[in-house]
C-alpha cells in the first residue's frame, strides 16, 4: 500500500524525555483514498483507530475500535453504507467472539461469531416481532432452539441450515399441538397432533399431511385406525367407544 500521507498529530505524553516514541497519533491516506486516524506503532494500525474505505468494493465502510498489529482485533464497530452495523468482538479482521448485527431492514442478531459467521449460541429477532434463540452454525438456525412468533405460536426443537428439521414440538397459541419429526419446516416423520377439543392423532406425516400408517382417537371415544392418505383413512378400521368395529375402509372406499 503506497502512503500519501502520514500526519503525526500527537505523541504519548507519558514517554521520559528525549525517549523514541513508541506510539504515535496519526492521519495516515492510502493512494485510493481509505484513510486511518488512530493510534500507530511500528508502522502499521495498533490502538484504537477509525479505518474508512476509500475507492473499491468496500467504499464507503468504516470501522471504529482496536486494532493489532494492523488488523481489527479487539472491541470495535463496522457500519455498510447499506446501514448494516456490527458491534462486538473482532480477532484476526474479522467478528470473532460476542457481538450484535444489526440489518437495515431491522433484524438483530446477538450472540457468537466465528471467523465473521454466525455460529455457536446467539438470539436472532425480526421487525415483524418473530424471535428465534438457540444454536447456529454456518450463519443458520441448527442444532436445538427456540422460534417464537408475535401471535404466540412456539416451537422448541432442532433446526438444520434454517428449517425446523428433527425432533421437535410445536404449539399454536389456540392450544392445538404437535410433537414429532420434522424435515425441511414441515411435520415429515412420526408425530403425535392434539387438538384443544380433545381430538388426537398419532402416526405418520408428509410434508404437513397426515398419510402412511396412524390412529386418529375422536374426543367422543371413536377410532380410526390405519393407513391415511391425504387426511383420509384410505385402508383402515372404525372403532366405537366400546371398541368394537363399526367399519372398515379399503382404497378409501367405505367397506
Amino acid at each position: 500500500m503506497k502512503q500519501l500521507l502520514i500526519l503525526s498529530l500527537s505523541f504519548l505524553l507519558t514517554l521520559p524525555l528525549f525517549a523514541k516514541p513508541e506510539v504515535t497519533l496519526v492521519k495516515y491516506i492510502w493512494n485510493n483514498g481509505s484513510k486511518y486516524i488512530g493510534e500507530w506503532k511500528d508502522d502499521r494500525m495498533q490502538g484504537h483507530g477509525t479505518y474508512t474505505y476509500g475507492k473499491g468494493k468496500w467504499q464507503g465502510e468504516q470501522y471504529v475500535g482496536e486494532f493489532n498489529n494492523g488488523y481489527r482485533n479487539g472491541h470495535g464497530t463496522y457500519s455498510w453504507l447499506n446501514g448494516d452495523k456490527y458491534v462486538g468482538e473482532f480477532k484476526a479482521d474479522k467478528p470473532n467472539g460476542h457481538g450484535t448485527y444489526s440489518w437495515s431492514d431491522g433484524r438483530i442478531y446477538s450472540g457468537e461469531f466465528k471467523d465473521g459467521i454466525r455460529t455457536g449460541q446467539g438470539r436472532l429477532t425480526w421487525n415483524g416481532g418473530e424471535q428465534y434463540e438457540g444454536a447456529f452454525r454456518a450463519g443458520t438456525m441448527s442444532g436445538h432452539g427456540t422460534f417464537s412468533w408475535p401471535g404466540g405460536n412456539k416451537y422448541v426443537g432442532e433446526f438444520e441450515g434454517g428449517f425446523r428439521n428433527g425432533l421437535g414440538t410445536y404449539r399454536w397459541a389456540k392450544g392445538e399441538e404437535y410433537t414429532g419429526e420434522f424435515k425441511h419446516g414441515f411435520r415429515n416423520g412420526l408425530g403425535t397432533y392434539t387438538w384443544p377439543n380433545g381430538n388426537k392423532y398419532q402416526g405418520f406425516w408428509i410434508n404437513g399431511i397426515i398419510s402412511g400408517q396412524g390412529t386418529f382417537t375422536f374426543k367422543d371415544g371413536t377410532v380410526w385406525e390405519g393407513e391415511f392418505l391425504q387426511e383420509t383413512l384410505w385402508n383402515g378400521t372404525v372403532f366405537d367407544t366400546n371398541g368394537k368395529i363399526v367399519a372398515s375402509f379399503l382404497n378409501g372406499e367405505k367397506q
